[in-house]
Formats: C-alpha cells, structure tokens, sequence
C-alpha cells in the first residue's frame, strides 16, 4: 500500500513537472519566438536626412551603399504621395536589378518612419556592396526623396531575411535546459557545495551572455579594443609608428560591422552573415580608431586586458577572421573569470555563498566575457578579499601570503589602481598578540599595490595622465578639487546620492546591462542577493570574524564610497550641484564586503546542519530560476528589437 502510494505520488510529480514545461514552452512560443522579426533592418532610417527634388521630366541617381551583409529588399522614403515615378536599381557594374515604373499603388506608408515609402525586392538576394538607384519623375509635380546629408546617398532601409533570432532563442533555451537539469542533479546531492554550484551555473549562463552580447555591448568597448589590439600589436613587433595600424580585415570588421550600443537583432545578423575561418587580407592598413580616446587608453597597463590581449594575439598569429580573433579574446578573458572566481570561491573561509553570488550577478555575468578592463575588475578583486581572508585563518602560510601580493599587485595595475581602496581590509591581520609578524604581512600586501601602481601608473604610462583626474579649462572639474575643496567636494557627493543612491544600488545588481540600458526589474535582482544573503546567514564558516573586523571593512566601504566620486569629477560639468557620471559596478568589488558585515555579526545565525543543507538547496535553486527569469528579460529585449 505505502509503495502505490509512492508510485502515485512521483506519477503526479512527473505529470506535473511536465504540465509545467509544457506551459513554460507556450509562453516563451508566444511571448518570444512569436516576436521575433525574421525581417530585420540591416540599415535604418536616419533622421538626419535632407530633401531633395527630382524635377518633372528629370532623372536623378543617388548611390545605396549596402555593405554590411547581402539584403533581400530595401525600401527608400519621400515626402508625399500621388506621384508616378520609374525607378531602377543598378549593382556596381551597371547591370540593371530592377526595373519598375511606380504608380500610387506601389507606395506604402511606413508607420515606424511615418512616411510614404517604396520598397525595391526582386525575390533574389543581393549581394552586400555599393548600388545605383536611379529615380526618373514621371509626373507634372516635383518629387522629393530623403537623402543623406553627406553626398547624394540615398536615406534607405535595408531589409534582410534571417531567422537567427529565432535560431538563438532556442540555442539558448536548449542551454537553460540543459543548466535546470545540471542544478536539478546537482541540488539532489546533500553534499553539494557552493564551488560546484558556481561551476554549474557559472558555465550556461556565461556561455548564453557571451551569445546575446555583440563584442561591443559592454560600456566603452571601442575604446578598450583599440587599447587592447594596440598591445597585440606591440607584442607581435609593430614599431611604434605602426602601433595603430592593424590587418585589412580587421579594419573593415570594425569600419562596418562595429557599433557602440545595446544589443540588436541587426547585431547578430551581421556577425553571422558572413563568418569565415582565416583572414582574406592581413596586410597593416589605418584602423578606424578613434585615435584621440586611444591616446587615453594608451595610460592603462597591459596587465588591464592581459586574456584579451592573448586571445587576439594568437589569433592573428594563426590567420584567423576578424570574428575568430575577437571571440577567441572573449573566451580567454571568459576562461580567466571562471577560473579566477573558482578560485577564490574554493580558497575564502567565510561566506561562500556570497563569493558564489557575486560572480552570478547579471552585471558581473555582461563583463565576464566583454572587451574591457572591468572583466578583470572582479576576479581580482574577489580574489584579493578572498586571500586576506584565507590568511587571517593561516597567517603563517608562506604560499598564501605570496599569492595574496600577487592580487595586491595585479589590483594595483587594473584599471589605474582604483580598487586598491580594497587594501585596509588587510588590517584584519593586525594580531595584538603577534604585533611585529601581522604587522609585516600587512605591510607587504600594502607594499604590493603601491609598488604597482607606482610603476604602472607613474613609471611605465605611454600616456600622459590617468583621465579620470581630469584637465583643467575643459569645463569640467577635475579630481584636485576633492583635496583643495573639501567641504564643497563633500556636499557634492551627498547630493549625488541623495539623487542617484537606489538607481546605484539597483544597477550594481544588474537592472542597467550593456551600456547603461535599463533590462531588468529591480525586484529580480534585488532577490538574488537577499536570496544568497539567507544561505550566507546560516551557513557555517571555517573562521569566525572580530568585531573590530566589522569596522575595519565599514572603512573600506566608507572610502569607496568617498573616492569613487572623486573619480567622476572630470566627467562632471563645473556648474553641476552633484557629481556625474556615477554607475552601480563602480561599487560591486565592495560588495563581498558589505554582504558580510550584514550576515556574519549577527547575534544568533545557528542551524542544525539537515536543515541548512535544505536552506542552501533551496537558496541556491531559486538563484538558478532568477538567473534564468534575467535570462529571458534580456531575450525579450534583445531578439524583439
């Protein structure tokens, strides 16, 4: 009796996981794949566009230039309706493609444009190049055609067909599918741990943002390429004067295909149009830089984008495409996040849970794999609390203690040295009963990150000033005026987070992703960390922290939050009321920090260990199912546009 019981109770179980899913595939069938365009604008509507005027009787050619990807059809605007007009659409040969005399009939009205169009699709693809479209008016009126303001180019739309959105929608279904069924297996094991956890989830989900996210969707990250492949240059013998320079492919991979912004549907079409495995042309050619802002850059150390560096690197090396060498880049600074923030998941005796979550934020998940110098912001700042905790529980582990200078080091040559804010929390090692020993570990941690920022930012820069201490005559401030204005520097500050405090909070967590763009709900990211807060809360540490401790790390949150303004002041106009410029990841390498202050100096936080493990599971379960609701918002967003 008891085993029919059983049996009928894991029936209905199955049946109603199955229920489940079933209802889960119909919604995303409608609510996503049902939405996503197969007709997608490789070139938009610009709205900077002038009039011209073909006369009656007259004939006039405008060039298209399509070079993107090959197209199905392109539609081109005018001001009013009620003309008869022929139009033909020649290639770069001359060759005639279509031919047509357009009466009212043919012309439609574009709703997203609004204005009155005319569509030019033959029912073959045409290839990607430059084209004629000659416009010959047929009636007694004048016809006028939007152009471009640069030459007689034509203001069009290019149409292709594709159905990679649709593709990628269910690559990455199939992905998160395949992560449920991993965490479902995992989560079944009492003796799972929060590395395992890490790697299970770390490794879906970072492969799914590095499919969603083009390789410039990270804030800046023109910018940070070019300083990323100047150093491959470097590395591979350019001289100096060739410094700039960079493979004919490349040139015209960044020329045409780059483009600073939020993720789009036209973004995946055009990286996947046309990929290939080796280089056409290597020859050096000028690259599109921007050449000013990569004299900035030239200031950081090349320890900023060591992985990515690597990766273009041995690409170029090998004669790969443009698109190879950029993806192997991506994987390389990939592999060093996971493996850096295994690391020191695996290494920290205290809070695991939150080291775990950290690296499992949708803001840390958009920087583990993009092109800039925050995706080595985390790991090694991660790693650098996780070391001075790792030695506060073994101070007179020799290895430890190198390996924690080493991070102390690396902070020092990452993004100028701004994170070595992080350092005091080395005061934690102060032992009163040790005072010379704990005194000289402190030391040589501090000492590591001096020297480092020392060399990499006053011996070694190519360039000639950090940009966030900002020049004066630019009508911005500049950093000096934190020290020779205190007060005022200080009333800045509190206004600032008096105006911007929970859209700093909510966008460390992760509702702005990309550049800045609002993606997901504040609740969905809020409920992560309190989520992994409750597992941390309970969970049982190796080593047990003072209270003094406490505010040794109050003070390294107080200073971040001090410093990081003084930081933005060149961004901030001299006649602002607040300081400008200030964004939620300036502030996650401090949140292991603030998440263990508020867990790990309660008064009672005891469990028995049966139930914590089924706390954890279920914390660490509902981490999952978030990070695959965050998943499906960015989908939403991203595929639909």
């Amino acid at each position: 009796m008891v085993i029919n019981k059983i049996r009928i109770f894991s029936i209905v179980k199955m049946v109603c996981a199955l229920m489940l899913f079933a209802l889960i595939a119909k919604t995303v069938k409608f609510d996503l794949i049902e939405k996503v365009d197969t007709d997608i604008s490789i070139y938009e509507f610009s709205q900077e566009y002038q009039e011209t005027s073909v006369k009656p009787g007259e004939t006039v050619e405008y060039e298209v230039l399509a070079e993107r990807t090959s197209f199905d059809c392109l539609d081109f605007f005018m001001e009013e309706e009620g003309r008869n007009f022929q139009v033909a659409f020649l290639d770069e040969e001359g060759q005639i493609l279509f031919d047509q005399v357009i009466s009212e009939e043919d012309v439609f009205y574009d709703n997203a444009v609004q204005k009155p169009a005319v569509r030019i699709k033959t029912g073959e693809v045409f290839p990607k190049g430059q084209y004629t479209v000659r416009i010959a008016n047929l009636s007694r009126e004048t016809l006028r055609i939007d152009a471009l303001k640069e030459g007689n180019v034509l203001d069009v739309r290019v149409v292709k067909y594709s159905r990679v959105g649709v593709i990628m929608a269910l690559l990455v279904g199939l992905i998160l599918i395949g992560y449920a069924a991993a965490l479902w297996y995992l989560l079944r094991k009492k003796s799972f741990s929060m590395p395992q956890f890490f790697l299970v989830s770390v490794i879906p989900l970072s492969l799914v943002y590095l499919l969603m996210l083009a390789p410039w969707s990270a804030p800046d990250s023109n910018s940070h390429f070019t300083a990323a492949y100047r150093f491959s240059n470097r590395i591979l013998g350019c001289p100096r004067d060739e410094e700039w320079l960079g493979r004919a492919d490349d040139a015209e991979f960044y020329r045409l295909l780059w483009r600073n912004g939020n993720p789009k549907l036209r973004d995946y079409v055009g990286l996947t149009s046309d990929i290939k495995i080796l280089a056409d042309d290597k020859s050096l050619v000028e690259m599109p830089f921007d050449i000013e802002k990569g004299e900035a850059m030239k200031y950081y150390s090349i320890l900023n984008y060591w992985p990515q560096i690597f990766g273009l690197t041995v690409g170029r090396l090998l004669g790969l495409s443009s698109f190879l060498c950029i993806y192997l880049a991506r994987v390389c600074i990939l592999l060093f996040y996971i493996a850096a923030c295994y690391h020191a998941i695996k290494l920290v005796p205290i809070g695991k849970s939150i080291f775990t979550l950290i690296p499992l934020l949708p803001i840390s998940l958009v920087m583990s794999s993009a092109i800039s110098y925050d995706s080595m912001v985390l790991p090694v700042s991660l790693n650098l609390v996780a070391n001075i905790l790792a030695l506060y529980k073994t101070p007179e582990d020799k290895r430890r203690m190198f390996e924690t200078m080493i991070w102390a080091f690396m902070a020092g040559a990452v993004k100028g040295g701004g994170y070595l804010i992080l350092l005091p929390a080395a005061f934690i090692l102060y032992d009163g009963e040790e005072k010379r020993k704990s005194t000289g570990l402190i030391l040589k941690i501090v000492l590591s990150g001096l020297i480092s920022v020392i060399l990499f930012d006053v011996v070694l820069p190519a360039g000639s000033t950090l940009f966030q201490f900002g020049v004066s005559g630019n009508g911005k401030m500049t950093a000096m005026l934190a020290l020779r204005q205190p007060f005022h520097f200080m009333k800045l500050c509190i206004e600032a987070y008096l105006k911007y405090g929970d859209y700093l909070i909510l966008s460390m967590l992760g509702t702005q992703l990309s550049w800045v763009e609002t993606s997901l709900p504040g609740t969905l990211v809020t409920a992560m960390p309190l989520i992994m807060g409750v597992s941390a809360f309970y969970e049982q540490d190796e080593i047990s922290l003072k209270k003094k401790d406490k505010w040794i790390f109050l003070l390294v949150i107080l200073v971040t939050v001090v410093s990081t303004p003084m930081m933005l002041l060149s961004w901030t106009d001299v006649r602002s009321d607040s300081v400008e410029g200030l964004q939620g990841r300036y502030y996650l390498p401090v949140l292991s920090l603030a998440m263990l202050v508020i867990t790990k100096f309660s008064l009672y936080n005891r469990m028995s260990d049966d139930r914590f493990v089924a706390v954890r599971q279920k914390c660490a379960a509902w981490c999952g199912i978030l990070s695959c609701i965050a998943v499906y918002y960015m989908e939403r967003l991203y595929l639909t546009r």
